[in-house]
């Protein structure tokens, strides 16, 4: 009777002893990673662009595994550069193209293989958005310059006209030109004798 009363007193010992350690042992962790906390918060409006958007997440993140991206009003890309890692944050410049929601997305992978994703959301003001540049004006034409006055007392006809030529065929123009006054002067000469010879002759008696 006694030793079926040790045995059990043992068993129970035994089972309260195994209790006591499972008790005691850490449960295993299989926490998803999650965000936090962001810089500017979700729905926050803005009167002023920040240089930056930052993500803080529970857990440290892995570069190789964590995706993150900015959209713009016009549903472009609106990240300035490759995101920056710092422990359980990251900070992603922003690049502000107009007034309106800014969406901030991002895809990671936990340690326990779990893939999480979400996004954050903040609206610019008008204020906080660049005004557009106004428009280059056209460059002025350059204007003509003025023609030079030709020197006082020329004539642009008086300047064109070429001197005359020099050699060639001149020289027969002043041997015809001679015979042409030499013919002259025989002919007067002919014709003032001619005359003297007739008043040089008697008249009928």
């Amino acid at each position: 009777m006694r030793t079926t009363r040790s045995l059990a007193a043992r068993w129970v010992a035994a089972l309260v002893g195994v209790g006591l350690v499972g008790v005691g042992l850490p449960a295993p962790a299989y926490a998803h990673n999650q965000l936090t906390g962001s810089t500017p918060a979700d729905g926050e409006v803005l009167d002023t662009a920040p240089a930056s958007v930052t993500l803080d997440f529970l857990d440290s993140l892995v570069p190789a595994n964590t995706t993150v991206t900015v959209t713009g009003p016009d549903r472009r890309g609106a990240a300035a550069g490759p995101p920056e890692f710092d422990g359980s944050t990251v900070t992603v410049g922003l690049r502000v193209s107009s007034a309106g929601r800014y969406t901030v997305g991002y895809e990671l992978i936990s340690a326990d293989g779990h893939v999480g994703t979400g996004e954050v959301a903040f609206r610019l003001t008008a204020q906080a958005a660049p005004s557009p540049s106004p428009p280059s004006s056209p460059s002025p034409e350059p204007e003509p310059e003025p023609e030079p006055e030709p020197a006082a007392g020329t004539t642009p006809a008086a300047a064109a006209v070429p001197p005359p030529a020099e050699g060639g065929n001149g020289w027969l123009w002043v041997v015809a030109s001679a015979a042409a006054l030499l013919a002259g002067a025989a002919a007067v000469l002919l014709v003032v004798r001619r005359r003297g010879r007739r008043a040089e002759r008697p008249g009928p008696a």
